[in-house]
């Protein structure tokens, strides 16, 4: 029995990799027509209010002592959309490119 559950499983493995997402290994337009100048920009920059991490940290603790999973981020409410934030790159070809660089100082990724 416990050979016809394992066979079963190994099968329902392998034949459900075949529907996993598929990859086309693309870049962003800007990364490919080389638009990474940071001038362009500088002037859309927006700077997040500095985290104290070490708040952050004390409660992560909280939380595992009460045993509660790991947090995987800190959310942060924000109001950046296209008409607000940002700026436009009109392409050669009328293809345009918004872009916002944001900055939250310490944070390990954004």
């Amino acid at each position: 029995m416990k050979v016809k559950y394992y066979l079963i499983m190994i099968f329902l493995n392998i034949s459900t990799s075949f529907f996993a997402q598929i990859s086309d290994y693309s870049q962003a337009k800007s990364i490919l027509l080389n638009l990474n100048d940071d001038n362009l920009i500088e002037p859309s920059k927006k700077v997040l209010q500095y985290l104290d991490l070490n708040l952050l940290e004390a409660e992560d603790q909280i939380d595992e002592q009460n045993g509660l999973p790991p947090r995987f981020g800190f959310p942060k409410d924000v109001d950046y959309n296209l008409q607000n934030s940002g700026v436009w790159k009109v392409l050669s070809n009328g293809d345009r490119i918004w872009r916002l660089k944001i900055i939250c100082q310490d944070a390990l990724s954004i």
